[in-house]
């Protein structure tokens, strides 16, 4: 992945940061592509909410918020 002429490469990867410890490889493997000037953009995001998740819940189910499933 050193070369020039390589192209792009996009690496997506989510993880809870209270279960990832400095040592683990997801954290090794980050701090080595800093440490080469790779262009890393992290988004923290925020825990869903009820309404989130009622939401999330309804569109997999093909729902309609507010309505019973059955």
């Amino acid at each position: 992945m050193s070369e020039s002429e390589a192209g792009y490469l996009l690496i997506l990867g989510a993880y809870r940061d209270n279960e990832v410890f400095p040592a683990h490889p997801l954290m090794l493997i980050l701090k080595e592509l800093q440490k080469r000037d790779a262009n890393l953009n992290t988004l923290m995001l925020a825990p869903l909410d009820e309404t989130d998740i009622t939401c999330l819940v309804a569109d997999t189910c093909h729902q309609e918020e507010g309505l019973g499933v059955g």
